[in-house]
């Protein structure tokens, strides 16, 4: 049995909340900008992709690269 993520209702905070079970994403980021702060996980996620592209917070390809293939 393995561990997987369950993005539920997508209601968690993309930054501030443990949804990718690794630790929130604000720890791997030298600050979150304000204006991506809000954010939750369903409102990066529209007809089955990610929209990652435009975060005006830099997230580090690895990250980016991992959450794609979720």
């Amino acid at each position: 049995m393995g561990y997987s993520v369950n993005l539920g209702a997508g209601n968690s905070s993309l930054w501030f909340d443990n949804w990718l079970g690794t630790g929130t994403l604000s720890q791997v980021v030298p600050y979150v900008h304000i204006s991506d702060s809000h954010l939750k996980v369903g409102d990066c996620w529209s007809q089955g992709s990610w929209c990652l592209d435009n975060l005006a917070t830099s997230l580090p390809t690895l990250w980016k690269e991992r959450i794609c293939h979720i």
